[in-house]
């Protein structure tokens, strides 16, 4: 159904959704307020805001409209068959929070053009956003550049402790390095301190952005074998993680292949585990197709550490080593044959005595049982 039409101001509204600029500029032309709320409360700069109309909306604040009004209703329910175009664009907008301007609203949704639009209007960078603010917002929706480009213009930014942001898990995942590298510098120089560098570091570790990793490495933002809360390393991280890109890096670049971690283990050993927390007992079930790739994966990364000189036969604390770990964490051949070519030391018992094949056999692993089971034949 048609948006009905009503008085002069209510048309505006309609054509800021439509982005229909002919209308916009008649409607003005005959006396339009460009400042009128409609019946739920929003001005036409915010329905243009909201359906992505950049040019509707630098009509508006030309023509006079205030782009720092701030939406004073909330809950309001949109009727479709009373208002299909505002209904469709209220609904994919998530529900505006009262208090709201148009360029959180651009902000949150991700739409550069209008964002730029406003803040060239005028738009206070101290308004919108809600309780996230506009940087966060735009991070939230991957937009890395217009929150780059938000830093540059001065908003503001009061992050919380890093570890407990997930706008720099974005910037780690979905930012190119020099933007990142960019944002991450304008956030240190603002805070006074270097918190986000450590956290991305490790982020970047896990997510498998030696990209990132090496640009912190070239300006000195991070060390090499620097370690978490946690006692690990960014080699630990992405080898059990299979980042082999990573890892390759790391070692290029001097990483300690047989460091271990607070629990005795080397990164060699933490890569058998292919993710898997301690002790390998809560994998779930993948498809076939699944568990090729991460045999894959994690081969690469095994292979690549073995290349580097790690030793196949460390233990950690327990008395396991990686053929151990390996053959309890998965039913995985060809991983286990290629910790065996290495060196690895079939007939290796832990604390309690158990070998690599008694940790198969305990876990059901057939596969990896018949392997060593002719691996083990003639030993003591």
């Amino acid at each position: 159904m048609e948006y009905p039409r009503g008085p002069i101001d209510d048309r505006l509204h309609d054509a800021a959704v439509e982005g229909n600029l002919d209308s916009l500029a008649a409607l003005l032309d005959a006396g339009a307020d460009p400042n009128t709320p409609d019946a739920f409360g929003f001005v036409p700069l915010m329905w243009a805001a909201l359906a992505d109309r950049p040019d509707a909306a630098r009509l508006l604040v030309e023509s006079g409209a205030n782009p720092n009004l701030t939406l004073e209703r909330v809950g309001v329910d949109i009727p479709f068959d009373e208002g299909r175009w505002k209904a469709e664009y209220y609904v994919t907008a998530g529900s505006p929070v009262s208090g709201e301007t148009a360029l959180g609203m651009a902000a949150i949704r991700g739409f550069e053009s209008v964002v730029r639009v406003l803040v060239e209007a005028g738009a206070n960078l101290n308004l919108g956003g809600g309780r996230g603010g506009l940087i966060r917002h735009a991070m939230r929706g991957r937009r890395c550049g217009m929150a780059l480009w938000l830093l540059r213009a001065g908003a503001p930014y009061d992050d919380p402790v890093p570890s407990r942001s997930s706008e720099l898990s974005c910037l780690v995942l979905f930012c190119d390095a020099d933007t990142a590298l960019e944002f991450l510098e304008h956030v240190a120089q603002m805070k006074g301190d270097l918190g986000w560098f450590n956290q991305s570091w490790f982020l970047a570790a896990d997510y498998n952005r030696a990209d990132i990793m090496s640009v912190l490495l070239e300006r000195g933002y991070a060390t090499i074998d620097k370690v978490d809360p946690e006692g690990r390393t960014a080699l630990s991280i992405a080898a059990f993680n299979g980042n082999g890109n990573t890892v390759r890096m790391l070692l290029a670049r001097g990483a300690q292949v047989d460091r271990r971690n607070p629990r005795g283990e080397t990164v060699l050993l933490l890569a058998t585990t292919k993710g898997l927390p301690e002790g390998c007992g809560n994998n779930e079930p993948w498809t076939e197709a699944e568990e090729e790739v991460e045999s894959r994966r994690y081969c690469d990364v095994v292979t690549t550490l073995l290349k580097a000189c790690a030793d196949p036969n460390a233990t950690r604390d327990d008395g396991k080593g990686p053929l151990a770990v390996a053959a309890g964490c998965w039913d995985d051949v060809s991983l286990v044959r290629l910790l065996l070519d290495a060196g690895a030391d079939a007939s290796a018992k832990d604390t309690d005595g158990n070998t690599a094949l008694d940790a198969a056999m305990l876990a059901g692993h057939c596969k990896v049982a018949e392997l060593l089971t002719a691996a083990t034949e003639g030993l003591p």
